[in-house]
């Protein structure tokens, strides 16, 4: 799979440059250039993005303590079960059993909850701060002529805006020509007999 990606991203990179080259003005050094970063460590580096990490643990702090004392309280639940059932009546066992479920599923749905809730709270404390970082990198490929910057770990992050060629529709048209081509031939072998 990451071979894939790397094969992927080379081929990318290379209709890119060959479709760059082919529409844009010439330059007058013929040259190209692409820059790389990983906008995750920059996301994450920053004075903003480290003060966001210290707020995120805390929270995490927060509701580990809280699913800990859950699951503690629930234990505690089966413990006592476990050294009352021989003595209760069938009718006191299932409701215990019953409380005992429910008490489960609910310590599971708090987990779950909780997943949720830090992975939007890490998603909206970094969207903001790549935000401000993506345009930053816009500034620093005209700074430094670069003609494309790749994200390490996502794709492109910035193209020179001269350099861009939308060939969405082009391509869709031709797939749909090359089906419909594939479909005529397709319906044409079935209308013929087959021999015998």
């Amino acid at each position: 799979m990451i071979l894939n990606k790397k094969v992927g991203f080379v081929f990318s990179l290379l209709v890119l440059s060959v479709s760059a080259r082919a529409s844009s003005p010439a330059k007058s050094n013929g040259e190209f250039r692409f820059g790389v970063i990983d906008l995750r460590q920059v996301v994450t580096s920053v004075d903003e993005g480290l003060q966001a990490q210290k707020t995120l643990q805390a929270e995490v702090d927060k509701i580990k303590t809280q699913i800990k004392k859950q699951e503690e309280d629930f234990i505690a639940q089966q413990e006592k079960f476990t050294k009352q059932a021989a003595l209760m009546k069938d009718s006191a066992k299932q409701q215990q059993q019953k409380q005992l479920q429910d008490s489960y599923i609910a310590l599971e749905q708090s987990k779950m909850r909780a997943q949720t809730d830090l992975q939007q709270k890490e998603q909206e404390a970094f969207q903001t701060i790549s935000v401000k970082a993506s345009k930053l990198v816009g500034l620093v490929a005209d700074e430094d002529k670069l003609t494309l910057v790749f994200d390490k770990t996502s794709g492109i992050v910035y193209v020179k805006p001269d350099m861009l060629v939308d060939i969405t529709e082009k391509v869709i048209t031709m797939y749909n020509n090359m089906t419909s081509k594939a479909t005529v031939a397709a319906k044409d072998k079935l209308k013929t007999p087959v021999k015998q």
